[in-house]
């Protein structure tokens, strides 16, 4: 008798896993970003990239919410395709969990996506403030990107609440409008 597993997709979990951890790195940096783009002593903007100069809170709530997504996000990379038990009346001896770790990833993958979104409300904001001092210009790609973005959420000028811009931002990055419109005017 010789065992062979012509069914065994264990090579495919555990490359869905290590793309999970990639996620999880992009991730962290992503993060990593947005809370330099609110410091001050880094950008020379107002903190929290405030429009009244540092006197409101601005984008400080943003924080809890991108950091508890980036740690779900690393709790969602750990690997699960090496637990596994022996399987009916111990005939199979190994199973891999790759409908579990797809989800994970599927899951990992949507973090992400309003991840990114929150850094381009970050990003456009600062942007925006450097615009009003007149300390930059924009290359054609980024004008296209924040000019697109733009059109969704609209630059913070007076405190309000940040969930429908946060949604509005995830739905930019997951539709792939940015690189759509990019790759349109570009090429």
């Amino acid at each position: 008798m010789i065992s062979v597993s012509n069914f065994e997709t264990t090579t495919l979990s555990t490359a869905l896993e290590m793309l999970a951890i990639v996620l999880s790195h992009v991730s962290r940096m992503s993060c990593y970003r947005m809370i330099k783009l609110c410091n001050p002593e880094i950008t020379k903007l107002s903190r929290f990239l405030s429009h009244d100069g540092g006197d409101s809170h601005c984008f400080g709530a943003f924080q809890k919410t991108y950091t508890m997504l980036d740690t779900e996000i690393r709790f969602l990379s750990n690997p699960c395709s090496a637990d596994y038990m022996a399987l009916a009346g111990a005939i199979e001896d190994h199973a891999n969990n790759t409908p579990l770790v797809v989800q994970k990833l599927r899951k990992a993958a949507d973090n992400l996506r309003y991840i990114y979104g929150m850094e381009m409300i970050h990003a456009c904001q600062a942007i925006d403030l450097r615009l009003r001092k007149k300390q930059m210009r924009l290359g054609k790609g980024t004008q296209i990107a924040f000019r697109e973005f733009r059109r969704e959420v609209a630059l913070y000028e007076n405190d309000r609440p940040i969930s429908p811009d946060i949604q509005k931002a995830y739905e930019f990055i997951r539709d792939g409008k940015l690189i759509n419109e990019i790759r349109d005017r570009l090429l």
